[in-house]
């Protein structure tokens, strides 16, 4: 549960700063999150890890 809370925070910070006036602003702003989540709860590196590598790469035919 607490994975899932984290998670939804990292969305959230990013949806609200998808609309920051410049790219630098965003991604300090991702950064900062990400690393904030992360001191909290260290094994959420590892959760963000396999969410990219999923969402990314992981090609699956169905």
């Amino acid at each position: 549960m607490a994975m899932a809370t984290s998670a939804c925070q990292a969305l959230a910070i990013i949806v609200i700063t998808a609309a920051a006036p410049s790219t630098a602003s965003a991604e300090e702003a991702v950064r900062n999150a990400t690393q904030r989540i992360i001191n909290n709860d260290p094994t959420m590196g590892a959760a963000f890890v396999r969410l990219f590598f999923h969402d990314c790469f992981v090609k699956v035919n169905d």
